[in-house]
């Protein structure tokens, strides 16, 4: 055992009654089946999906939001295109 008497027995202590004991069971079907009628435990779900998968799929998309903004604004980066256009105002 990696723990002696004495901290075995603070760790015991310190959990007080939420310390597990061996006839607790591993898995209980009444508290899966409660936890998926839960309004909490969708409303984390779809919070976590949404900040996720968004902060993985700016990576892969990353190359055409800087192409799209890229196209838009080559015009504008172009001297000649701003030369050409405020002579045609003239």
């Amino acid at each position: 055992m990696w723990l002696t008497d004495e901290e075995r027995a603070w760790a015991v202590e310190r959990m007080g009654p939420y310390a597990p004991k061996g006839t607790d069971s591993h898995f209980n079907k009444r508290d899966f089946i409660n936890t998926l009628k839960s309004l909490e435990f969708w409303l984390f779900s779809i919070t976590y999906f949404l900040l996720a998968n968004s902060g993985n799929a700016f990576g892969y998309f990353e190359r055409l939001c800087f192409a799209a903004v890229s196209e838009e604004c080559a015009d504008l980066l172009d001297p000649h295109y701003c030369r050409d256009t405020w002579l045609s105002r003239m």
